[in-house]
């Protein structure tokens, strides 16, 4: 006998995955217009995060700003100097000559072209209506998890199938378009997938296929070898795995994060050194006669004197910010020149041990946590961990032969940990500071780092491999 029901939905899910409608669906439900993909969404505990990140560096942009600020009002300072000196010199009133000059100077800012407007041009999107499906069957089941099935807001089950939403939703839509098939939509009663009791029955989702209440299961159903023997699943849609998820570890961000790397002592001992080896540049100079030598003017002062202590300072200054000055030629004195190679030096030394400081920092910084695998895990006590109650998560710790895997399962147990949900888990996590991990399906995982508050994160790899599929009971047909 075919069993042309389940035959027509593994045909089309393998033509669905081949053309990538399966990939792109999941893509829109698991990250598209989420606020984590960039932050924290993707990242694994091991992978590198050397980028200094903006809240890091932006003391680095208050010193711009105050720099620039200073300039401007400088700036201004001299302009009324300038017009100052020009009402003295051609006997005006000063506010004639601010004026004049202001006209002038705001004239001279707007010569230049003007800049073009710039278009936009809007395409319409055109919106096509999908045909309805006619032919009726029995009930399609489902369970209440985001994002594969869950309750749009505002809307209420007894609504029909236009209440929900989700990947599962687009899914069974995509199928019931292409078989021209109708149906009706209805969650688990329970609200589990399904495990197999001590009495021989099964709950949820599974229980509800095998008495006949429904026709269809499409949720995040895993297919296992138990569930196989009581209900015919199609092929697989999914590939999943079991995985960890932890919370972030929070760290205190500061604007001036750029000066952790060396330690406040040392920062004060460069500003000493700064003040230090100026002066000493100045009194160097000022001894020596070959400062007094003629040259460029720009560099003397009126009395002939080539080392000012302004321009000692400044000079100082390019040595750390790695800019030369014209003012350092041959002529210089050689004692100078003693003070100035060991101020280079140092500077290089400095400047270096600080860039790899940095970098190691920013390294050391990135998300991290002592348990990376189910070995650490299940080596410590002090962190409790737990999987959804009923699901195959636990069926999977439960059945494993693992020593590993039967300390976590036992562990869960004694302490009952099991959560009712994936939210309750997930939730569970972000609330526990730290203390609690949940172990779950690898795209659940990968769904919920993906959303707001972006404070979990998954860790270690995979530890196991499991897909999800379509259940129908066992014998179902197309009627």
């Amino acid at each position: 006998m075919i069993h042309l029901f389940r035959e027509n939905f593994t045909v089309q899910i393998l033509e669905l995955g081949e053309s990538g409608f399966i990939a792109n669906t999941k893509e829109s439900w698991w990250y598209e217009g989420s606020e984590c993909v960039e932050k924290n969404s993707k990242k694994e505990v091991g992978k590198d995060t050397n980028a200094l990140e903006l809240d890091s560096v932006f003391g680095v942009f208050y010193i711009l700003f105050a720099g620039m600020a200073l300039g401007f009002s400088v700036c201004i300072f001299e302009f009324l100097v300038f017009c100052y000196r020009q009402s003295r010199q051609f006997k005006v009133s000063f506010f004639t000559v601010v004026h004049a000059n202001f006209v002038t100077c705001f004239k001279s800012m707007f010569e230049m072209n003007s800049i073009g407007s710039l278009s936009r041009v809007y395409s319409p999107i055109k919106q096509t209506q999908l045909p309805i499906a006619n032919n009726k069957i029995h009930r399609l089941l489902s369970s209440q998890s985001k994002p594969f099935t869950s309750i749009k807001k505002g809307r209420r089950p007894e609504e029909g199938n236009d209440a929900y939403e989700g990947f599962c939703i687009d899914l069974f839509s995509e199928i019931a378009k292409n078989l021209n098939l109708s149906y009706e939509l209805h969650l688990v009663a329970d609200g589990k997938f399904g495990e197999e009791l001590s009495n021989g029955t099964w709950n949820g989702m599974i229980g509800e296929l095998m008495s006949g209440k429904a026709d269809v299961a499409l949720a995040s159903l895993t297919i296992t070898s138990e569930r196989q023997k009581v209900v015919d699943f199609t092929k697989p849609y999914m590939d999943v795995s079991v995985s960890l998820m932890a919370k972030i570890p929070e760290h205190e961000k500061s604007s001036f994060a750029f000066l952790i790397p060396l330690h406040y002592e040392i920062w004060l001992c460069i500003l000493f050194c700064y003040i230090s080896v100026s002066i000493v540049y100045f009194i160097t100079a000022r001894i020596s006669m070959m400062a007094w030598r003629d040259g460029d003017e720009r560099y003397y002062d009126q009395n002939g004197f080539k080392y000012t202590i302004s321009n000692c300072f400044f000079l100082t200054l390019g040595a750390v910010l790695q800019r030369g000055e014209d003012m350092c030629t041959k002529e210089s004195p050689f004692s100078s020149r003693l003070v100035g190679g060991g101020w280079w030096f140092f500077t290089l030394i400095i400047i270096s041990s600080y860039t790899a400081n940095l970098a190691a920092f920013q390294t050391v910084d990135r998300m991290k946590t002592e348990i990376n695998s189910a070995e650490d895990l299940a080596a410590q006590t002090e962190v409790l961990y737990g999987s959804i109650d009923g699901g195959s998560t636990k069926s999977f710790f439960k059945n494993s032969q693992s020593g590993t895997f039967q300390r976590l399962y036992m562990f869960m147990k004694d302490r009952k940990t099991f959560t009712k949900s994936t939210l309750d888990g997930v939730q569970k996590v972000r609330d526990s500071d730290g203390k609690f991990i949940f172990l779950l399906e690898s795209t659940m995982n990968e769904y919920y780092n993906a959303r707001p508050p972006c404070n979990t994160m998954r860790i270690g790899g995979n530890l196991n491999l499991k897909n999800y599929g379509i259940a129908t009971p066992q014998g179902s047909q197309l009627l």
